[in-house]
């Protein structure tokens, strides 16, 4: 009595809990699945055909997870309402209690009256509906409308990119001064940019001298003794070598005059002797007034520059500042001598 007690309270606790786990099994999968189909419509909605869905809330959303929720648990609770096809242990047919008969495939329902009765094999075209047509229809629809998606995003792309570009192109069309200014503004660039290299190559074209003349002056006054752009620029630097090149006695002239004024100082300036110097670029010091005044001149209008008086009187009869002429000896050396 006791023995058979139990096992029945045994049979009927395994038959509740496969009937139990069976239902939430078959409840979650399927809700799982019509979830996932549902948030692929709403996204396949949204990127394909953004506009057919004008106004959006939330009771779309609510109404839709409420309808799918509700079919999943009619399909997990079928086999739980007595029903004949079914039989009397729907779910606990396997050791998995899950609708599949994998032990039994293809089990049919049997009469009671039948001597092959079986009451936990049957209905397998409920699994079979439910996790291969189901299942299966979700999958292709989510295959289709992520593929489809994904040619939209591209087209999307596409076209985004080719309307930037226009908008690009139109840009740079409205940002380009008139045709008459930028041919003008075309040249002066070049102008400006081969002008480096004309100088480099040429020597100092006078467009781009005062640009390059600090660089190319030295080279331009050695070289082609120093034309007239490049030494006007070029003067404190180039003036040594220039002398140099073009007139090689210009230094000596300049050293001479200086070692002049400081020695000659104090001597009265005599007219130079007519034959003594045929230099045409000898130095002479004028002391006038407290000032020392270099000149340089040649022979041939020495005479006449001192001849110049100041006042109807001669700088020869004048003297040192101003003063009468003194007898005073002549200076016997010559003027480009070094006293």
């Amino acid at each position: 009595m006791v023995s058979s007690l139990s096992l029945l309270f045994d049979s009927v606790l395994a038959t509740i809990s496969h009937t139990f786990t069976g239902f939430l099994s078959t409840l979650s999968s399927e809700a799982s699945v019509f979830t996932l189909t549902t948030i692929t419509l709403d996204r396949y909605f949204s990127i394909v055909h953004p506009l057919t869905l004008k106004e959006r809330n939330l009771r779309i959303p609510v109404g839709v997870m409420s309808i799918t929720w509700t079919l999943a648990a009619l399909l997990a609770l079928l086999p739980l309402l007595g029903i004949q096809y079914y039989g009397d242990n729907f779910y606990g047919s396997n050791g998995m209690c899950l609708p599949l008969h994998i032990h039994d495939p293809y089990a049919k329902v049997n009469c009671s009256e039948c001597n092959n009765y079986d009451p936990y094999t049957k209905a397998w075209e409920h699994s079979a509906i439910i996790f291969i047509g189901f299942n299966l229809v979700a999958f292709m629809f989510i295959a289709y409308a992520y593929g489809r998606m994904i040619l939209a995003i591209r087209e999307s792309q596409m076209s985004l990119r080719s309307t930037q570009e226009k908008q690009d192109r139109i840009l740079v069309k409205s940002s380009q001064p008139h045709p008459l200014h930028s041919g003008y503004q075309d040249l002066q660039a070049t102008a400006s940019v081969t002008g480096v290299t004309a100088n480099v190559t040429v020597s100092a074209t006078g467009v781009t001298a005062n640009v390059t003349a600090s660089v190319t002056g030295v080279t331009a006054n050695v070289t082609v003794s120093a034309t007239g752009v490049t030494a006007n620029v070029t003067v404190s630097a180039t003036g040594v070598t220039a002398n140099v090149t073009v007139s090689a006695t210009g230094v000596t002239a300049n050293v001479t005059v200086v070692k002049m004024v400081f020695h000659m100082s104090r001597w009265p300036v005599s007219p130079p002797r007519t034959g003594t110097d045929s230099n045409p670029s000898n130095s002479y010091v004028m002391i006038y007034r407290g000032r020392f005044q270099t000149a340089q001149m040649s022979t041939r209008t020495t005479s006449t520059w001192l001849q110049k008086t100041r006042g109807g009187q001669s700088l020869e009869h004048r003297g040192i500042y101003g003063a009468a002429h003194t007898n005073h000896p002549p200076c016997t050396c010559p003027p480009t001598c070094d006293i």
